[in-house]
């Protein structure tokens, strides 16, 4: 495993590494992202590229579950397949992402192509400190007063049945 490579030793690159120090005219450096710190993506190139003299552009981890504890709650009552919701995520009071997708819910919270794809955002504002917030949209394609009619049924009162999902792909 690489510890550290210096420059300014003649032309070339000084390596160290578990097995010693290795000596190279040139070297390729080829590195993970910050994804997965258990497997060794920690970001670890990415601090030895701004040494060497890089300019390495921000990243931030995408393709990231959501986990919460207040969700555990919804997992005995939504089914296991995906249903469609639409995200928004708001940074600093300014909307800047909206999409609509397969949400699952899991054990640890929520998950699904429209969390990952929603994700980058969220992680983003985090690294920066930043406020942010992401609201669900579980009837996408209704308006509020159409969602509360199927809630509440056309009585007024509430009714004892969700509204069946509607799949555009089935």
């Amino acid at each position: 495993m690489i510890s550290n490579v210096l420059t300014g030793y003649g032309h070339g690159f000084v390596i160290h590494h578990s097995q010693g120090i290795l000596h190279a005219r040139k070297v390729i450096l080829a590195t993970g992202g910050r994804s997965i710190p258990k497997s060794g993506s920690d970001g670890f190139g990415y601090s030895l590229a701004r040494r060497l003299g890089h300019h390495v552009t921000a990243t931030v981890p995408a393709l990231v579950a959501a986990g919460a504890r207040w969700i555990r709650c919804f997992t005995r009552h939504f089914p296991v397949s995906p249903i469609d919701v639409k995200l928004t995520t708001i940074i600093k009071r300014r909307h800047v992402d909206s999409r609509t997708g397969g949400l699952l819910w899991t054990h640890f919270g929520v998950s699904g192509p429209v969390v990952m794809d929603a994700s980058r955002f969220w992680c983003l504002a985090q690294e920066q400190e930043e406020t942010v917030a992401v609201y669900g949209s579980f009837l996408p394609d209704q308006t509020s007063g159409t969602g509360a009619a199927m809630v509440h049924g056309p009585s007024g009162r509430h009714s004892s049945t969700l509204p069946s999902r509607r799949r555009s792909d089935s």
